[in-house]
C-alpha cells in the first residue's frame, strides 16, 4: 500500500508542476485502478489520453487500452459481486459455493 501512496503523491506533485504531463496522469490512473477507485481511474485515463498529443502511437494506444480496461472494471463494479458476498473466490468449486450459500442463508433467515 505504501508504494501506491508514494506513486500517487509523486504523480500529483508532477501534475501540480505540469498539469498536461500525460505520464503523471497515467500513473495516477494506474494507482487508482489498482486501489479500486474505478471512476477516478477512468477520469484520469481520459485526461491522459487527451493530453498525450506528443506521445508516440504505442503510448497513446496503451493509454486507450488501459482506459477501456478501467471502464470495464467500472461496469463490473456496478453489478453485485456474489462471490464476495458469499466470501469465496471466483475460482471456487460448485460444492464450495453451495456450502457458502447454505451458511449465508442460515445466517440471514
Amino acid at each position: 500500500m505504501d508504494k501506491f501512496a508514494l506513486a500517487s503523491n509523486n504523480a500529483l506533485a508532477a501534475l501540480e508542476l505540469q498539469p498536461t504531463f500525460f505520464k503523471a496522469c497515467r500513473t495516477l490512473a494506474r494507482v487508482q485502478l489498482a486501489l479500486g477507485f474505478y471512476e477516478d481511474a477512468v477520469v484520469a485515463f481520459r485526461s491522459a489520453s487527451q493530453t498525450a498529443g506528443g506521445a508516440s502511437n504505442a503510448e497513446h494506444a496503451s493509454i486507450v487500452q488501459e482506459l477501456s480496461q478501467a471502464e470495464a472494471a467500472l461496469q463490473r463494479q456496478a453489478f453485485m459481486d456474489h462471490y464476495a458476498l458469499l466470501g469465496i473466490s471466483r475460482t471456487a468449486s460448485r460444492s464450495e459455493a453451495t456450502k457458502a450459500y447454505r451458511q449465508a442463508s442460515m445466517m440471514y433467515h
